[in-house]
């Protein structure tokens, strides 16, 4: 969707339940800000890899198993 989109530094997320495919914002690595995390419902594989996010905190999200979300430095808290 927005992979390897360099100068996105923030998104915000619709309000209605969504799922984020795979590698939707790899490589934005200005992206540092999300709006509306809690509209969030499934993740899948490296969602937010080489990003400038460090932490999520995540309520009822479904993560795909194995799914790496994140590929640096990450402090997730559900």
């Amino acid at each position: 969707a927005f992979a390897n989109c360099s100068n996105l530094a923030s998104i915000t997320l619709p309000t209605a339940n969504i799922d984020i495919k795979d590698k939707a914002f790899m490589n934005c690595e200005k992206l540092s800000e999300i709006n509306n995390i809690d509209s969030l419902k499934n993740f899948a594989p490296y969602v937010f890899a080489n990003t400038a996010i460090t932490s999520l905190s995540l309520s009822d999200v479904s993560i795909e198993k194995g799914a790496f979300i994140m590929k640096r430095k990450t402090n997730m808290s559900n």
